[in-house]
């Protein structure tokens, strides 16, 4: 989860907490289709979830970022120097991605697939930071979402020509809730305005 995430979600858990104490709040860490599964099999009441294009269907969703794809290099690689990149030529760099099954790398694989380009990512980390970390130092360029480019200024934001599909940070959750979901979702909307 980045930055931009984390925080208002804290907020949001912290609000709600203050609210009602008693009540059991679990956070959990998971890949996209984890807990859209388990929020559909009412297992999880609410997910924050990384979405490539459309919001799942039969579940509610707040949109928290809308993002294309950019690649973040050192500022005085030869990628920077072009200024933006189209999706084929992004592989003739090292890349660096997220992990499958995350709303970013799903973004990526997709639009590859779309242009039948073979996604070879040369090494996947968990974390925005690790991306954008060893992107700093090798011969890696990080592919992440454009709202996350502002975490790391000392790193050049190349746009990428043809990957259209849409990267959705949101919250997912079931048609009907339980009054405790309703305050806290509240507390989320509060939290996260102005995100986007």
């Amino acid at each position: 989860m980045n930055a931009l995430a984390a925080a208002p979600l804290f907020d949001a858990l912290a609000a709600f907490h203050r609210d009602h104490p008693h009540s059991e709040l679990e956070p959990v860490e998971e890949n996209y289709d984890q807990p859209v599964a388990r929020v559909r099999s009412g297992s999880l009441d609410v997910a924050l979830v990384g979405l490539a294009g459309d919001p799942p269907e039969r579940l509610t969703t707040q949109v928290i970022t809308n993002d294309r794809l950019i690649a973040l290099t050192p500022p005085g690689s030869e990628l920077a120097h072009r200024g933006r990149t189209a999706l084929a030529d992004l592989f003739e760099y090292s890349v660096l991605s997220l992990p499958v099954g995350t709303g970013i790398r799903n973004v990526l694989d997709q639009a590859c697939a779309a242009l039948n380009i073979d996604p070879a990512v040369a090494l996947v980390a968990t974390s925005p930071d690790t991306v954008a970390g060893l992107a700093r130092r090798g011969p890696w360029v990080a592919v992440l979402g454009a709202s996350m480019a502002d975490a790391y200024p000392d790193l050049a934001a190349v746009p990428i020509d043809g990957a259209e599909i849409p990267a959705l940070l949101a919250l997912v959750w079931p048609e009907r809730t339980s009054p405790a979901l309703t305050v806290f979702l509240r507390h989320c909307r509060e939290a996260f305005r102005g995100t986007r």
